[in-house]
């Protein structure tokens, strides 16, 4: 199954705020009662890069660490961060793109791993898909468009 996303998207895999959040799944649910769920994701959705940014400093002061478990992505762009574990996927089969995420334990999802441009065609939408870098918790997102 996989996790629509909406507007600007922090995505984190199950496994690792029951692990790695302070408190754990309870902590993490009572904190954030709006993230969207999958049987292996949560969705922390904001609307655009300020509060994105907010949202992201607050995972740091809770005690986890964003750098590392949480990606992040656009509706309409797609991704713009990595983290292990999480794979992105788009749907062109519509008017609009649609993307999704998906949680893998494959080694391929590892950020650290040399991954060409995602390259995504159709006839209403094409995109280079390319993820910008971080500094502290700031993206500067490349959302030209080819």
């Amino acid at each position: 199954m996989a996790l629509p996303l909406k507007f600007m998207s922090a995505v984190i895999r199950k496994a690792d705020a029951v692990t790695h959040y302070p408190g754990g799944r309870a902590a993490f649910e009572a904190r954030h009662p709006a993230a969207l769920q999958d049987e292996a994701l949560y969705g922390l959705v904001t609307m655009n890069w300020a509060d994105m940014d907010e949202l992201l400093d607050q995972l740091h002061l809770d005690g986890f660490d964003p750098e590392v478990f949480a990606a992040v992505a656009d509706m309409g762009v797609g991704p713009l961060k990595a983290a292990r574990g999480i794979r992105f996927i788009i749907s062109v089969d519509q008017p609009f793109p649609a993307w999704s995420a998906q949680g893998s334990d494959s080694p391929v999802d590892d950020p650290v791993l040399p991954r060409p441009p995602v390259v995504v065609s159709s006839p209403v939408y094409r995109s280079t898909g390319r993820r910008a870098t971080s500094a502290a918790w700031t993206w500067k997102p490349d959302c030209s468009h080819a």
